[in-house]
């Protein structure tokens, strides 16, 4: 079988496909990984890495993990820290554990599209909160809860991206983080902070997570590897309240399989104790950063009338184009043109978002991401002249 066959996208030849939110698959780190996994076999005799884990996650990447955290945000505690499938995984879990079908949960205006996905599938009440330059609106959290509750209607939690943010590129301001963080405290509101971009920032660092700055035993954060490292690792963590993170080890899908992702999640422990893992990071920021910054001058350059902000971290950037476009009407004409995106309907909760599209950066190298503006500048000359 063919490796195109044997993952989740197959790449056209001859599209630039803009609207993959995946690392480049010539940035993997192949051999980091293999030494990785060739060191920890030989190191473990006794199969440890075949066996069925630890319900929280072998404890060697819980430690690095706790490690690694304190250095930017602050440590957490044993039972803070949990290894799971990537963030996908994860939230389906916490939809299980926090919400029953029929309650609301409040996703940002535009908000990322799979998440979406797997929250309508839990038949979930999907209620759009307002956005804008700074992030969310905190206001508009406390009054959205304010009106479901009137209603009776049960309010599970907020799924936000607060940190360079997907599909947007915006990271919440400072200000407004503890802003949001007194809502939920006085709401007594679940948040879910999918944090899955916090290590590819391209200037500085990246803000302070919710989860750090929560006081209230509020907040559940999720990372992963898969942006970082290897999505097919299938490697995450959680941070939240003990409450949360026991009730998900000492569940049944752990009781009976074993900690998730056991023997990715060693192998990627390995990998860090190592000292493999920063100086990876450090090339993806220096691609990705060269990436970002020329698919914006190619925008700015090839088609001024699109309107977008550079994103300091992450891996999008949002454009809006002029009302009269329609990006779902658009997307045949600028796939025959060599192009594609993903149409800004599909992060909405509504039918919002007509005149936008998320593009990505990560996947070409410079000369790729400006043919493929240049692809989409023809298609819009062809049909909107």
């Amino acid at each position: 079988m063919s490796s195109a066959q044997s993952t989740q996208t197959s790449l056209r030849p001859h599209i630039v496909e803009l609207g993959v939110g995946q690392p480049d698959p010539m940035l993997l780190p192949r051999d980091v990984i293999r030494e990785a996994t060739d060191a920890l076999l030989a190191r473990t005799a006794d199969g440890a890495p075949l066996a069925y884990g630890a319900n929280a996650g072998p404890e060697d990447l819980r430690l690095q993990l706790t490690q690694r955290i304190a250095i930017s945000e602050r440590e957490p505690s044993p039972g803070e820290i949990l290894i799971t499938g990537g963030n996908s995984q994860a939230l389906h879990e916490l939809c299980a554990l926090l919400a029953e079908p029929g309650d609301a949960v409040l996703v940002e205006a535009p908000s990322y599209n799979f998440a979406l996905q797997i929250l309508r599938e839990r038949r979930l009440q999907l209620v759009p909160v307002e956005m804008d330059d700074m992030g969310l609106v905190p206001d508009a959290v406390h009054e959205a809860v304010r009106n479901l509750r009137r209603k009776d209607i049960r309010v599970a939690f907020l799924y936000t991206i607060p940190t360079f943010h997907n599909p947007t590129g915006v990271s919440l301001a400072d200000r407004r983080r503890r802003e949001l963080l007194e809502v939920a405290a006085n709401d007594e509101l679940w948040i879910l902070e999918d944090d899955v971009y916090r290590d590819l920032f391209y200037s500085g660092s990246a803000p302070q997570s919710l989860w750090q700055l929560d006081d209230s035993q509020s907040v559940v954060r999720l990372g992963t590897f898969s942006k970082i490292l290897a999505p097919g690792l299938r490697v995450g963590w959680m941070t939240g309240p003990t409450e949360i993170v026991g009730k998900l080890s000492d569940g049944g899908l752990r009781m009976s399989g074993g900690g998730v992702s056991h023997f990715s999640a060693m192998a990627v422990a390995q990998l860090v104790t190592a000292g493999r893992l920063e100086p990876h990071l450090e090339k993806l920021r220096a691609t990705y950063r060269s990436r970002r910054d020329a698919l914006s001058a190619a925008l700015r350059e090839l088609i001024p009338e699109a309107e977008y902000k550079v994103p300091s971290g992450g891996y999008f950037i949002w454009v809006k184009l002029p009302r009269s476009i329609d990006t779902q009407e658009l997307l045949p004409a600028a796939e025959k043109a060599g192009v594609a995106y993903v149409p800004g309907r599909e992060f909405y909760g509504d039918n919002r978002g007509h005149n936008c599209a998320r593009l990505s950066f990560t996947m070409y190298p410079t000369e790729r991401l400006r043919e493929g503006v240049l692809s989409l500048r023809t298609a819009l000359a062809k049909f909107h002249p």
